[in-house]
């Protein structure tokens, strides 16, 4: 489309506003934009260069005080605004994986105890009055 808008071309003041202006989120007031330019000349000349040039050609509006980029200019510095660039779908909550009690992860590794580890075992728990005997792997 930059093609057709030989005053938007790669280079122009116009363009590197689009671009600018892309880069504040798609819409700022018209003084964020000048800073993000870094504009040194006037207000007249900016209204002039860049604002009229661009909303002639449809490629920014405004609301308010508020100047926000279309579909047409983002065409117009490369970015296509069909893609979603927004984020997607919200992550799942982490959940713990289901215990397996066979899964070797779960499987305690006898070899590596040594002789009488494992005696505790043979004593029993106490809950109260009851005595609960420890559960045998």
């Amino acid at each position: 489309m930059s093609a057709l808008i030989p005053a938007v071309r790669p280079g122009t003041r116009a363009n590197m506003a689009l671009i600018a202006l892309q880069g504040l989120a798609g819409q700022a007031t018209k003084a964020e934009w000048m800073a993000a330019l870094k504009w040194k000349q006037s207000v007249a000349v900016f209204d002039q260069d860049v604002m009229f040039m661009l909303t002639t050609h449809r490629l920014v509006f405004s609301r308010g005080d508020v100047w926000s980029i279309t579909d047409a200019g983002k065409r117009v510095i490369g970015i296509d605004p069909d893609i979603d660039g927004g984020s997607g779908a919200p992550a799942p909550s982490r959940a713990a994986p289901e215990w397996r009690p066979l899964a070797r992860r779960n499987v305690r590794r006898l070899d590596m105890v040594r002789d009488g580890g494992l005696d505790y075992q043979d004593i029993p728990s106490r809950f109260g009055d009851t005595s609960i005997p420890h559960r045998k792997a």
